[in-house]
């Protein structure tokens, strides 16, 4: 993998799934297994209590990396071949309703009230809106810019890198209501003259990792009563399933729960 152009968080991944393999196949010839051998070790992974997409992308990797063996001349044939194994299954996921959004909104810390806004609204993933930057932002034109994301390494910490991917890189609108919740929060929040502070940090000022917000997100689901199995990005889904209507419904869940900074930190 040293000779990929990788990105950090999914050299992370792939040296996380590449323990799965080594653990089986680190002291086998290669070159003398078949996907007789393969098979056993695959099962292994499977009935391990791991994600079944989490076992399709180890697998997946495991073949890539035996493929790029065989075009290189070092491998003759790639065991690797188990039909199916490397098909992910989309899980669906419950759809929230407008409502239940605004009751997260409202009952959560303060400082993430406008993040659960932007999240719903504009189907931005979680590390894409911690690594947005005033300068990412055009309060006057409601859009956010997105050209960077926020993620962890190891041994450096939090780290603003490229986006998940190139099509990532857009530019997206907000519903006016969500504008106007994100200017309260950078009025209040946000050190407005420097274009490269942070829009969402820790109740501290600091860069926002997942691991730090996800106590305050499991508080607000009990808090507002809401299914315990939603996750933030559901939000993303949210957005992206109710895309035609989803201004319309924020503008309204918006106005019926947060008129105003007070009644949106409420019930805090």
């Amino acid at each position: 993998m040293n000779q990929r152009a990788l990105r950090p968080h999914t050299r992370e991944t792939y040296e996380s799934q590449l323990c799965h393999i080594l653990a089986h196949f680190d002291n086998v010839e290669l070159a003398a297994s078949t996907p007789g051998d393969v098979r056993p070790w695959h099962g292994q992974v499977v009935n391990s209590g791991l994600n079944r997409n989490t076992a399709a992308k180890i697998y997946r990797l495991f073949r890539n990396l035996i493929g790029t063996a065989v075009g290189d001349g070092l491998l003759r044939v790639n065991p690797v071949n188990i039909k199916g194994a490397a098909v992910e299954h989309s899980i669906e996921r419950p759809l929230l309703p407008w409502r239940d959004v605004g009751l997260l909104a409202k009952v959560i810390h303060p400082r993430f009230s406008a993040l659960v806004w932007t999240a719903a609204s504009s189907g931005l993933r979680f590390g894409e809106l911690t690594g947005l930057t005033l300068k990412h932002i055009e309060l006057g034109a409601a859009r956010v810019r997105v050209d960077q994301s926020l993620t962890f390494i190891a041994g450096i910490g939090p780290s603003l890198g490229p986006p998940k991917s190139d099509a990532a890189y857009r530019t997206v609108s907000l519903p006016s209501t969500t504008r106007d919740i994100l200017q309260a929060h950078v009025e209040t929040y946000v050190d407005g003259d420097d274009d490269e502070a942070l829009v969402f940090t820790t109740v501290d000022g600091k860069p926002l990792l997942n691991r730090y917000f996800a106590p305050f997100w499991q508080r607000a689901k009990a808090d507002a009563g809401v299914d315990p199995t939603v996750r933030f990005h559901d939000l993303r889904h949210l957005a992206g399933t109710t895309a035609a209507s989803a201004g319309a419904s924020a503008e309204r869940s918006c106005l019926a729960w947060s008129t105003s900074p007070a009644m949106r930190h409420s019930g805090t």
